[in-house]
Protein backbone atom coordinates (compact mmCIF):
# COMPACT_ATOMS: atom_id res chain seq x y z
CA UNK A 1 0.00 0.00 0.00
CA UNK A 2 1.22 3.58 -0.49
CA UNK A 3 2.16 6.25 2.34
CA UNK A 4 1.06 9.45 1.87
CA UNK A 5 4.16 11.06 1.28
CA UNK A 6 4.32 8.39 -1.98
CA UNK A 7 0.25 9.81 -2.55
CA UNK A 8 1.46 13.35 -2.55
CA UNK A 9 4.38 12.76 -5.05
CA UNK A 10 2.30 11.21 -7.25
CA UNK A 11 0.01 13.20 -7.90
CA UNK A 12 0.74 16.63 -7.01
CA UNK A 13 1.41 17.78 -10.42
CA UNK A 14 -2.00 16.83 -11.81
CA UNK A 15 -3.89 19.75 -10.61
CA UNK A 16 -1.19 22.16 -11.55
CA UNK A 17 -1.08 20.83 -14.93
CA UNK A 18 -4.75 20.62 -15.41
CA UNK A 19 -4.95 24.18 -14.74
CA UNK A 20 -2.45 25.17 -16.69
CA UNK A 21 -3.48 23.47 -19.63
CA UNK A 22 -7.00 24.32 -18.94
CA UNK A 23 -6.48 27.97 -19.30
CA UNK A 24 -5.26 27.85 -23.15
CA UNK A 25 -7.93 25.72 -24.14
CA UNK A 26 -10.12 27.31 -22.70
CA UNK A 27 -9.24 30.90 -24.44
CA UNK A 28 -8.50 28.99 -28.04
CA UNK A 29 -12.46 27.06 -27.07
CA UNK A 30 -13.94 30.96 -26.10
CA UNK A 31 -12.08 32.49 -28.98
CA UNK A 32 -13.16 30.09 -31.72
CA UNK A 33 -16.36 29.64 -30.13
CA UNK A 34 -15.74 26.00 -30.50
CA UNK A 35 -17.77 25.06 -27.49
CA UNK A 36 -16.69 21.03 -27.69
CA UNK A 37 -12.81 22.71 -27.17
CA UNK A 38 -13.83 24.78 -23.92
CA UNK A 39 -15.80 21.60 -22.63
CA UNK A 40 -12.24 19.95 -22.62
CA UNK A 41 -11.19 22.87 -20.61
CA UNK A 42 -14.57 22.80 -17.85
CA UNK A 43 -13.38 18.93 -17.48
CA UNK A 44 -9.49 19.70 -16.81
CA UNK A 45 -10.08 22.30 -14.06
CA UNK A 46 -12.77 19.33 -12.84
CA UNK A 47 -9.99 17.13 -12.63
CA UNK A 48 -7.49 19.77 -11.34
CA UNK A 49 -9.86 20.11 -8.11
CA UNK A 50 -10.74 16.70 -7.64
CA UNK A 51 -6.91 16.05 -7.77
CA UNK A 52 -6.09 18.04 -5.43
CA UNK A 53 -7.66 16.83 -2.76
CA UNK A 54 -5.49 13.92 -2.24
CA UNK A 55 -2.43 16.13 -2.79
CA UNK A 56 -3.48 18.55 0.18
CA UNK A 57 -4.35 15.96 2.53
CA UNK A 58 -1.44 13.84 1.78
CA UNK A 59 1.16 17.07 2.40
CA UNK A 60 1.33 16.47 6.04
CA UNK A 61 2.49 12.25 5.31
CA UNK A 62 5.12 13.82 2.61
CA UNK A 63 5.79 16.33 5.63
CA UNK A 64 6.48 13.92 8.24
CA UNK A 65 8.69 11.90 5.50
CA UNK A 66 11.17 14.39 4.84
CA UNK A 67 11.17 17.33 7.52
CA UNK A 68 14.35 15.56 9.27
CA UNK A 69 16.14 15.12 6.03
CA UNK A 70 19.54 17.03 6.12
CA UNK A 71 19.31 20.18 4.09
CA UNK A 72 15.55 20.62 4.23
CA UNK A 73 14.37 23.96 5.78
CA UNK A 74 11.34 24.47 7.72
CA UNK A 75 10.54 27.74 6.42
CA UNK A 76 10.33 26.34 3.31
CA UNK A 77 7.64 23.51 4.07
CA UNK A 78 5.92 26.63 6.03
CA UNK A 79 5.71 28.81 3.45
CA UNK A 80 4.27 25.79 0.86
CA UNK A 81 1.86 24.51 3.29
CA UNK A 82 0.37 27.98 3.17
CA UNK A 83 0.67 28.48 -0.53
CA UNK A 84 -1.34 25.20 -0.46
CA UNK A 85 -4.27 26.18 1.30
CA UNK A 86 -4.65 29.23 -0.67
CA UNK A 87 -4.08 26.86 -3.73
CA UNK A 88 -6.41 24.48 -2.52
CA UNK A 89 -8.90 27.05 -2.35
CA UNK A 90 -8.32 28.51 -5.76
CA UNK A 91 -8.32 25.55 -7.22
CA UNK A 92 -11.39 24.19 -5.38
CA UNK A 93 -13.00 27.08 -6.39
CA UNK A 94 -12.05 27.03 -10.65
CA UNK A 95 -12.90 23.36 -10.63
CA UNK A 96 -16.85 24.45 -8.62
CA UNK A 97 -17.27 27.47 -11.31
CA UNK A 98 -16.52 24.52 -14.25
CA UNK A 99 -18.90 21.99 -13.24
CA UNK A 100 -21.42 24.55 -12.82
CA UNK A 101 -20.47 26.22 -16.17
CA UNK A 102 -21.04 22.81 -17.55
CA UNK A 103 -23.93 22.34 -16.59
CA UNK A 104 -24.97 26.28 -17.36
CA UNK A 105 -23.73 26.19 -20.89
CA UNK A 106 -25.25 23.10 -21.36
CA UNK A 107 -28.88 24.64 -20.94
CA UNK A 108 -27.82 28.39 -22.02
CA UNK A 109 -25.04 28.34 -24.87
CA UNK A 110 -25.31 32.40 -24.77
CA UNK A 111 -24.05 32.05 -21.01
CA UNK A 112 -20.90 32.06 -22.01
CA UNK A 113 -20.39 35.82 -22.53
CA UNK A 114 -20.19 35.95 -18.72
CA UNK A 115 -18.98 32.69 -17.61
CA UNK A 116 -16.10 32.17 -20.31
CA UNK A 117 -14.29 36.02 -18.73
CA UNK A 118 -15.05 34.66 -15.17
CA UNK A 119 -13.43 31.29 -15.40
CA UNK A 120 -10.46 32.86 -17.38
CA UNK A 121 -9.66 35.09 -14.88
CA UNK A 122 -10.18 32.79 -11.74
CA UNK A 123 -8.34 30.08 -13.95
CA UNK A 124 -5.57 32.36 -14.46
CA UNK A 125 -5.64 33.13 -10.62
CA UNK A 126 -5.35 29.25 -9.64
CA UNK A 127 -2.50 29.18 -12.23
CA UNK A 128 -0.41 31.17 -10.91
CA UNK A 129 -1.15 30.27 -6.99
CA UNK A 130 -0.63 26.68 -8.08
CA UNK A 131 2.49 27.40 -9.80
CA UNK A 132 4.00 28.85 -7.34
CA UNK A 133 3.26 26.33 -4.60
CA UNK A 134 4.78 23.72 -6.98
CA UNK A 135 7.61 25.67 -7.05
CA UNK A 136 8.15 26.03 -3.36
CA UNK A 137 7.60 22.95 -2.83
CA UNK A 138 10.53 21.44 -5.27
CA UNK A 139 12.67 23.61 -3.42
CA UNK A 140 12.23 21.17 -0.27
CA UNK A 141 14.40 18.68 -1.81
CA UNK A 142 15.54 20.62 -4.67
CA UNK A 143 18.39 22.66 -2.99
CA UNK A 144 19.73 23.43 -6.83
CA UNK A 145 16.64 25.49 -7.17
CA UNK A 146 16.44 27.83 -4.34
CA UNK A 147 17.90 31.01 -4.76
CA UNK A 148 19.94 32.36 -1.71
CA UNK A 149 17.18 34.96 -0.50
CA UNK A 150 14.87 31.76 -0.22
CA UNK A 151 17.14 29.66 1.58
CA UNK A 152 17.45 32.15 4.54
CA UNK A 153 16.16 31.75 7.61
CA UNK A 154 13.89 34.14 9.81
CA UNK A 155 16.25 34.98 11.83
CA UNK A 156 18.16 36.38 9.63
CA UNK A 157 21.01 34.31 9.60
CA UNK A 158 22.21 32.55 5.94
CA UNK A 159 21.46 29.15 5.76
CA UNK A 160 23.65 26.89 3.32
CA UNK A 161 21.07 25.82 0.47
CA UNK A 162 23.20 22.36 -0.40
CA UNK A 163 23.28 21.29 3.89
CA UNK A 164 20.88 23.35 5.33
CA UNK A 165 23.03 24.09 8.02
CA UNK A 166 22.79 27.47 9.14
CA UNK A 167 26.21 29.82 9.16
CA UNK A 168 26.85 33.09 11.43
CA UNK A 169 24.83 36.35 10.07
CA UNK A 170 27.23 38.04 7.57
CA UNK A 171 29.20 35.00 7.36
CA UNK A 172 27.51 33.70 4.05
CA UNK A 173 29.77 32.34 1.53
CA UNK A 174 33.16 32.68 3.64
CA UNK A 175 35.19 30.23 4.75
CA UNK A 176 37.77 29.51 7.67
CA UNK A 177 41.40 28.90 6.99
CA UNK A 178 43.75 27.00 9.77
CA UNK A 179 46.73 28.32 7.98
CA UNK A 180 45.37 32.03 8.05
CA UNK A 181 46.26 34.02 11.48
CA UNK A 182 44.18 36.95 11.77
CA UNK A 183 46.12 38.74 14.97
CA UNK A 184 49.53 39.00 12.60
CA UNK A 185 52.13 38.06 16.06
CA UNK A 186 55.05 39.15 14.88
CA UNK A 187 57.76 36.89 17.39
CA UNK A 188 60.79 39.57 16.48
Amino acid sequence: MMSTAQIHLLLNHVPVFCTLLGLPILLYGWLKKQTPVVYVALALFIVGAISAVPVYFSGEGAEDLVERLPGVLESLIETHEDLAKIAMLAVEALGLTALAGWFVLYKKPEATRWLMPVLAVLSLGTTGIMAQTAHVGGQIRHSEIRSQASADSPSGASVDVNTGAAEPEGAAGQYKSEDHDDDHDDDD
